[in-house]
């Protein structure tokens, strides 16, 4: 596939939420070589994957930056060769602005239901707090 599918947004997103720890929306390199590593390619890969989805070049990469680098992680253990950013997956990109938590709990997978599960939980307690701050 040149760009993601509906259920590979899915899927990328509740791997993103579940990975940033931190909840400051933007996963690590740390945490990103985390997830990463368990697509079993050589470090050289990862590390390259990792520079071709970082269009910000910080330390860190966005939701839309993790899909990039999640997608070539795809690529490259499907295809077993060098993987760099299409245009099309950069046009695809560029006009992505869905937020991890709308996509993580779309869809009638068990995990979505622990997505909206836990998103209505996470509410309850902001509410819950909320009252105490008045």
């Amino acid at each position: 596939r040149v760009v993601p599918s509906g259920r590979d947004l899915r899927k990328y997103a509740r791997l993103f939420l579940r990975t940033d720890q931190d909840s400051d929306g933007y996963i690590s390199a740390e945490e990103a070589r985390d997830v990463f590593s368990k697509s079993y390619l050589p470090p050289d890969v990862l590390i390259h994957i990792f520079n071709q989805a970082n269009a910000s070049q910080s330390p860190h990469l966005s939701f839309p930056e993790f899909v990039a680098a999640m997608h070539l992680i795809r690529e490259a253990r499907h295809t077993q060769q060098p993987v760099s950013i299409s245009a099309e997956l950069m046009n695809f990109l560029s006009n992505f602005y869905e937020s991890p938590w709308d996509l993580a709990t779309q869809g009638s997978s068990k995990s979505a239901q622990a997505m909206k599960q836990s998103a209505h939980s996470t509410y309850q307690a902001q509410a819950a707090w909320q009252k105490q701050e008045i």
